[in-house]
């Protein structure tokens, strides 16, 4: 009987789809990708339809979705002549709630490039990660999951938790063998101590979720602080955040987290329009992977760690306030930090380097 479980387990993590290269996930240019959403759509509504499971033609479509994030002034700008068919297109498509949820998507669906994906899932491999309960916060499609590697997809049992419907319907056709949630991480209730890792690019904005069980913070610090209290001793939270949450003056956020985890390591990415999202997700932010691992009882916290502090540091156009942990370890950032204009405000600081060779370069710096 054990034998059978173990054996159905094995074939049901093993329905999961796994991109290959040959899906060329972000490739093409606005038209392309804005064309290749509608037709994810038109593909969902038609599974839907026929109540039944999408084939691996149309799962090589579906991966293709890289949601709204780079678009909103495009499909969602009623002025803009050039998406004027496209948006007619999605309109005709969605309902109007789904409509809404697609505009309101813009804030935040900033998918993953493949190189930052498999960077990270190196890291993990040299953190010890050989398997276990695993769970993706802010799904998207799943691209975490998609691209796990291949010796960790027999013995990995996946959870996805994604806000949006479009992008949790398609999550739910491409990862058969997952338990996919269509709902926001604030909403759901998981035990605690219960994953084995926690990974993610989780949404980041400011702005903040209503959960009474936490001080209120931004989006991207509260999905810190519930994964934290979900993953077991000893196991690890890999996000990919923004760069507030370790550059923030207040370190209040970053002492929370240390009451639970030590900062195995952090590496900030290159922004700019050559950065590490600028091709996938069309945004020019400077984001850092965070990898945290959860204390075991009796280990001390260090409140003194040098990443709970910021410190000041020069740049060509001035002075400006970065987390002591890069200060201390500037190769961990890939580029230089200076202060210009970014797609939310102008005169910031932002890490200008080139996204060439991403994965072997969160390797180096893992």
């Amino acid at each position: 009987a054990v034998e059978q479980a173990n054996k159905e387990r094995e074939e049901r993590r093993r329905a999961n789809y796994q991109i290959g290269d040959e899906d060329q996930i972000g490739a093409g240019g606005a038209k392309t990708k804005v064309r290749a959403n509608i037709e994810a759509i038109r593909i969902v509504k038609r599974l839907a339809d026929e109540n039944r499971p999408a084939t691996p033609e149309e799962k090589r479509a579906l991966v293709k979705f890289v949601g709204w994030g780079a678009f909103a002034q495009a499909v969602f700008n009623e002025r803009n002549d050039e998406f004027r068919t496209e948006r007619q297109q999605l309109t005709d498509l969605l309902s109007a709630d789904e409509f809404a949820a697609a505009r309101a998507s813009t804030l935040n669906a900033h998918y993953t490039s493949r190189d930052v994906i498999d960077g990270m899932w190196e890291a993990m491999k040299h953190l010890g990660f050989t398997g276990g309960k695993a769970l993706e916060p802010a799904a998207g499609i799943g691209h975490f999951i998609g691209m796990e590697p291949k010796a960790l997809q027999a013995v990995t049992d996946w959870t996805a938790v994604e806000l949006d419907p479009i992008s949790g319907a398609i999550t739910k056709h491409l990862y058969e063998g997952s338990d996919v949630r269509v709902q926001g991480f604030e909403t759901v209730a998981f035990p605690d101590s219960y994953f084995d890792l926690v990974i993610s690019n989780v949404p980041f904005g400011q702005y903040s979720l209503s959960d009474r069980k936490y001080p209120e913070m931004l989006i991207h610090d509260y999905f810190f602080a519930k994964s934290l209290d979900k993953v077991r001793e000893g196991g690890v939270v890999a996000f990919i955040t923004s760069s507030g949450t370790m550059d923030k003056v207040s370190g209040a956020v970053r002492r929370l987290l240390s009451e639970k985890a030590d900062l195995l390591g952090a590496i900030r990415l290159p922004g700019g329009d050559k950065g590490a999202f600028a091709s996938n997700a069309g945004t020019e932010v400077t984001t850092d992977i965070i990898f945290l691992r959860k204390r075991v009882a009796g280990e001390q916290a260090n409140h003194a760690a040098p990443w709970m502090d910021v410190t000041e540091i020069k740049t060509p156009e001035g002075k400006t306030k970065i987390n002591a942990y890069f200060a201390a370890h500037p190769e961990m950032m890939l580029g230089k930090m200076r202060l210009t204009g970014s797609m939310y405000r102008a005169q910031s600081p932002v890490l200008i380097g080139s996204s060439a060779n991403l994965k072997e370069k969160i390797i180096a710096a893992a």
